[in-house]
């Protein structure tokens, strides 16, 4: 069973030989579901396999699990509030910050190392550390506001009820960001660059997790469903 699998990119990157070898392995699965709509597409045009579009796994749990995690690891809030999950860090995105947090009046903070290997090198390895998975969800838990390039920091969000702002990451592939936010009416919240009057916008723009919430649950259900079949 392939569960919410996910090529990253709605543009075919495989030469003739892989996709005929990658047609022969996948019908040997039972049932096959996908992260972004245009992994459908691509199913069905190259491997001539029906799949079915769902959620990421992570929105399989509720927000209250995850807070149980964070609580069992005592794990310290954060004395700032404006979250910012940076994977692929530019002038551009730091301006974006910068913005939101004027306007906002809070101090950003962030969930990534403080320096990379390939700048500090060996000496300064301390530096490279990742937080952990609980440090991480705590961000987002504490958070009154999120920037972030990345899916999962954009998946987080959601699932904590935060407003937010996504970067659309090019070299992560744009189309698992459009497909997430289609799923929830939130296209408005992914930006291409760094444009004042879209982030005053955004900032001014209220999500009505209301609605979003009624679709987690939903797209919950249709997941529930498909495991179950796939598994019986």
């Amino acid at each position: 069973i392939a569960y919410a699998a996910s090529f990253g990119t709605d543009k075919w990157e495989f030469s003739l030989e892989q996709t005929l070898e990658c047609s022969r392995l996948i019908k040997k699965f039972d049932a096959i579901s996908v992260r972004e709509d245009s992994g459908i597409v691509m199913c069905s045009k190259h491997f001539d396999v029906k799949a079915e579009h769902l959620l990421d796994p992570t929105f399989l749990l509720d927000k209250c699990e995850y807070e149980n995690i964070v609580k069992v690891e005592k794990e310290k809030p954060y004395k700032e509030s404006l979250m910012t999950y940076i994977l692929d860090k530019t002038d551009e995105k730091n301006y974006i910050v910068d913005r939101v947090a004027t306007l906002l009046g809070i101090k950003p903070f962030s969930v990534m190392p403080k320096s990379s290997f390939v700048n500090v090198g060996r000496r300064g390895i301390n530096y490279c550390v990742y937080p952990r998975v609980t440090e991480w969800l705590r961000g987002f838990q504490d958070a009154d506001f999120v920037v972030t390039d990345s899916f999962h920091g954009t998946v987080f969000s959601i699932i904590y009820n935060k407003p937010f702002i996504s970067i659309a990451n090019k070299d992560r592939g744009i189309s698992r960001f459009t497909s997430l936010l289609k799923t929830f009416n939130l296209n408005d919240r992914l930006i291409f660059s760094y444009n004042r009057n879209d982030i005053d916008r955004l900032i001014n723009t209220p999500i009505d997790y209301e609605k979003v919430n009624k679709v987690i649950k939903s797209e919950q259900e249709r997941a529930i469903i498909f495991l179950r079949n796939a598994l019986s």
